[in-house]
């Protein structure tokens, strides 16, 4: 997770959850607001991260409850 939950990949949401999740309408609902998709490195690879907002108003989730 990138910046302490405030983005999120979606790999990273399905590993906490256990359920696969779109990247599409993530990548839309930051195109409707202009908003940047953050890239991060994983493993060699660059990976979108998702804001925090756009994961609650797409899939309901919120980032914070995975916190440890």
């Amino acid at each position: 997770m990138a910046n302490a939950w405030k983005t999120a990949s979606t790999t990273a949401v399905s590993f906490w959850t256990l359920e696969q999740y779109d990247w599409k309408p993530l990548r839309k609902w930051c195109q409707d607001r202009n908003l940047e998709i953050e890239k991060e490195m994983v493993n060699g690879l660059q990976i979108n991260s998702y804001p925090a907002q756009a994961w609650l108003e797409v899939y309901g989730i919120v980032l914070g409850k995975f916190a440890c």
